[in-house]
């Protein structure tokens, strides 16, 4: 049914009203059904007739409004919106639901491969009796905020493939057994994600009435990242 510019279309037994223009604004089967001579079905009262789902069919109508529209969260709503526009044969929607479905898989794909990350970061620590982790900064800070000792905790780079490099000349042992007595040592992988991370090991030793601690880096030089750990324990036990 049509009357002037008005268009009526009946889709699946839902009525929807929208104007000839809106219709043959992008190349697709509605256009093609007001611009040329093909029959038509109708309803016993005159409208257009499509035996499709109306469901997404508002959302059909706001894209050739707008050659935009908002798609759901839901990648089972965007399948069948991609399916609805590949029946009104709307290729500029159905790019649009690839490229939003693609960016969903990136996505999924992202965290799982950080997952990976993770677990690998885990296992390719060495085993070793004397080492105890810090997986996340709510443990650190319950470790640091009211510590019975000093705590020190020496924080390394996890690469992009979960690998855990220990600085030259570091020895997890000796570390332990020399200063156990006066200093809780933890350790702490951390990952690097963009060019702003540290890729360098360094080191923070947290005394027992102050949280507040500067992160002590591996001074340039001669000074080896063993030597920096033990000469700032020393400072610090003067």
């Amino acid at each position: 049914m049509a009357s002037g510019n008005i268009v009526k279309l009946n889709i699946g037994g839902t009525f929807f009203q929208t104007t000839k223009s809106t219709l043959t604004r992008f190349d697709g089967m509605l256009k093609v059904m007001m611009e040329t001579e093909i029959p038509v079905e109708k309803d016993e009262s005159g409208c257009i007739f499509i035996d499709r789902s109306p469901k997404h069919f508002d959302g059909i109508l706001n894209f050739m409004r707008d050659g935009q529209v908002t798609l759901p969260d839901s990648e089972k709503e965007i399948l069948e919106i991609q399916q609805e526009a590949h029946f009104y044969q709307l290729d500029g929607l159905m790019e649009l639901c690839k490229r939003y479905l693609l960016n969903v898989c990136i996505f999924e794909i992202t965290i799982i491969n950080f997952r990976k990350l993770e677990h690998s970061a885990e296992k390719k620590i060495p085993p070793n009796h004397n080492i105890r982790i810090i997986k996340t900064d709510e443990e650190l800070l319950e470790i640091i905020t009211y510590p019975k000792k000093s705590v020190l905790v020496i924080h390394l780079p996890a690469y992009h493939d979960g690998t855990i490099t220990y600085p030259d000349g570091f020895d997890v042992n000796t570390l332990s057994i020399k200063y156990r007595s006066i200093l809780d040592i933890y350790y702490k992988p951390y990952k690097i994600n963009n060019n702003l991370s540290p890729k360098e090991p360094f080191f923070v030793i947290y005394q027992t009435r102050c949280i507040h601690a500067r992160p002590q880096r591996q001074m340039a030089g001669t000074v080896t990242f063993m030597q920096a750990v033990e000469n700032e324990i020393a400072r610090r036990l003067k």
